[in-house]
Order: structure tokens, then sequence, then C-alpha cells
């Protein structure tokens, strides 16, 4: 502010006063406007320049649930190699194949006094064909069908185990007096009342058919769900039912046995293919020119005799007739095939002159389909099924 000269003393000192407390007042004002921009100068410089950024996860878009799926899968996929063994890390395909399953490996058996070999390549395979009414599809307690279904129709199978009594004392029972009692059985016309001093299975199978190729001798107790109370080897399965014959005529039974295979119709012996026979009649187990490769070498040792056999000849007529089968086992491993002719049917001939015989069953299904090289007798693959007479 200018103060004129023309004013009057008194004047000019009244403008000086206000002059001075206008522009001291607003200074006062002005420095405080000043001290707040410059606060918030300094804190907006501190805020942007100096203090650390909180990051927002909220602010961003959440994942697609297609993109979470997809991490889920790769991570479950990534933890399951992770935690896999070696080898199955190393497996890598892109494409579906089939399964192939190796070969089952050499199971070094052998009977103790009387040694049977694997059948097939050095290993234990067995048919196919499961011995029960409905194929053995879940067949059997002990889940192996080849020896019958618990459901199924057929013959009924009793398991007897020589080895016990029935409370599961033991009977210190060995081969000599195993097949000593066998043959004590067969002598008192096949009377359970022998066997009954053994354990017995308490669940029996019912089998349409008897194709068991060569597999190890505690097989036949795991069918019977007995694996956990039964040892391997002298033990005996009693089929027994009765039965029709496809038509009258005459006929005769075949086949093998490892260790026993005997068959009675109509209370009459017409069988005994073991490789142990249990009767000294040799019309009951006449040697036909087919032996089992794998038990060649040890029958030319004299213990067994290796070839197929064949039964005397016998006749039906229409009538139903009481049918019972015999097999068993001393130890080791075991096989049983059993066969039958009809003398005026036509079968075909292999090299060695052997028939070609379908195997005897009790229904209609396919013959048996042996696979993985598995040893067994020539056959004829159309069936000649006879029928089950329901008591």
């Amino acid at each position: 502010m200018t103060v004129s000269p023309d004013l009057p003393a008194q004047e000019k000192k009244r403008l000086k006063k206000r002059w001075f407390a206008y522009f001291g007042a607003n200074t006062l004002a002005l420095s405080i406007l000043l001290h707040v921009v410059f606060g918030v100068a300094a804190t907006y410089l501190i805020v942007e320049h100096f203090v650390p950024k909180h990051i927002n996860f909220h602010a961003t878009e959440p994942p697609s649930v297609h993109t979470d799926v997809e991490h889920k899968v790769q991570m479950a996929k990534r933890n399951n190699v992770e935690s896999a063994p070696p080898d199955i890390k190393r497996i890598v395909s892109t494409e579906i194949s089939p399964i192939t399953l190796p070969d089952p490996p050499e199971v070094p058996v052998t009977d103790e006094a009387n040694p049977s070999p694997m059948s097939g390549v050095d290993g234990v395979m067995g048919s196919s064909l499961a011995g029960s009414g409905d194929h053995g599809a879940n067949g059997s307690p002990g889940g192996n069908p080849l020896f019958g279904a618990p459901d199924g129709s057929g013959l009924q199978g009793d398991f007897y185990d020589l080895k016990q009594t029935p409370d599961k004392q033991p009977t210190n029972l060995d081969e000599s007096a195993y097949y000593a009692l066998l043959k004590k059985y067969l002598a008192q016309g096949w009377d359970d009342s022998v066997l009954n001093q053994y354990y017995k299975s308490k669940v029996p199978l019912y089998a349409d058919s008897i194709a068991i190729s060569t597999r190890p001798s505690e097989e036949a107790p795991k069918a019977f769900n007995l694996q956990n109370e039964v040892q391997p080897g002298l033990w005996v399965v009693h089929y027994h039912g009765t039965v029709s014959a496809p038509a009258p005529g005459e006929y005769r039974f075949a086949g093998f046995g490892d260790n026993v295979l005997v068959v009675r119709v109509r209370g009459q012996l017409v069988f005994d293919g073991g490789w142990n026979p249990l009767s000294e009649n040799n019309d009951l187990h006449e040697a036909l020119p087919f032996a089992f490769p794998s038990y060649v070498p040890f029958a030319n040792t004299g213990i067994g005799d290796a070839h197929l056999k064949v039964g005397p000849t016998f006749r039906l007529a229409a009538d139903p007739v009481d049918m019972d089968v015999l097999i068993g086992d001393d130890g080791g491993v075991c096989s049983f095939f059993l066969l039958i002719q009809k003398m005026d049917g036509n079968y075909e001939k292999t090299d060695d002159g052997t028939l070609k015989l379908p195997f005897f069953q009790l229904s209609s299904k396919d013959a048996p389909d042996f696979s993985n090289n598995a040893e067994h007798p020539p056959f004829s693959t159309t069936p000649e099924p006879w029928q089950l007479v329901e008591p």
C-alpha cells in the first residue's frame, strides 16, 4: 500500500496501522495456509513414493471354473506320478493299447514221491473252461471256478482233506496210506462214511465238466474257500449226481488225472484214468497213443503213465443213471481231463491215431478254450452234452 504525501501526519499514521494490521494478520493466515498445503504435499509424496503398496486380491478377475478344474487335474496327475513306483513313472502313453499279461513265473513244485511236471512252457497254466453251469463267473467261494460253482448246476462236489479229522486234528496220513484209503473207499462201493471220517467242505460246488490243466494242488482247497484251513495235497473231491446220455447206445470215458480220476456209472466202475491208477484192471485204464509231453520224462522213470487213458465200453438206455467222479491229488501239482466217446460216433484223429473226443459236459456251452499254451489232450470242439436230472 502507498501513502500519499499530501495526507496529514495523523491520517498517515492511522493508514500505516491499518496496513500493518491487514498484512500482518493475513500473513499469519497465509502462513497457516502454506503449512497446510505443504503438509498435504508432503503426505502425498510420502504415501506415493515411500509407503509399500498392498495387493488387493479381490481386485483381479477370479479364474474360470474350467481353468480351476484343469489345475486340479494336473496337480492330481503330478501327485500320482510323483508317488508312483519307479517302473510306473517310466510308462508314458498317449494311446489306448491292449494289456499283455506276462507269462506266469516258473513254479518249482513237484510231488514228493510222484513228481509231476508243469504243463505248457515250464509254467502252471489252466483251461479257461469253468467247471460250473454258469462258466464259473465268480463261480466259487474261493474264486477258482474250474472245480465248480456254489450256485451252478451239475454234479455236486464235496471236498475232503484226508490229512485231518472233522475237528481238524492231524491224521498223519502219508502217500501210501492215502492210496490205500482210496482203494478201500472204492472197494466198499464208494461209501462216503469212509470219507466222512475226515475234514469235509461245508459248502459243495457243482461242476458240469472237468477240464483242468496243470496247476498247483492248493487251487482245489482254495476253490472251496478252504485255503486257510487245508494244506495242499492228500485231498479228494467226490462229484455225484443223476444224468442221462444224449441218446441210447454204447459209450466209454477217456481222460487223464494227476493223480486220481475215477468214474462210476450206475454203480459200476467204468474208468480209472489217473497217473496212479487205483485199480489193477487194465481195461479201466487202457493207454491211448497220445502222451502228455511234459509228463513223458517222468513216465520214462517208471513212476507213472503219461498216456491219455480210455475205459471199457458200457451200454446206456434213455433212463437216467447215477454217476460218480472222484478226483484227487497227493501234492505238488494236479490236472484233470474227462472226455466221452459214443462208440458209433464219427470223430477226427490226430497224426498218432488218437481220437479227438468231446469233453464230458452237462450243458450245451462251447468246448473249452485252453489259453497260454496250457497242456491238454486232443479233443473235439463239437460238444455232445449230457443232461443233468434234477432230484
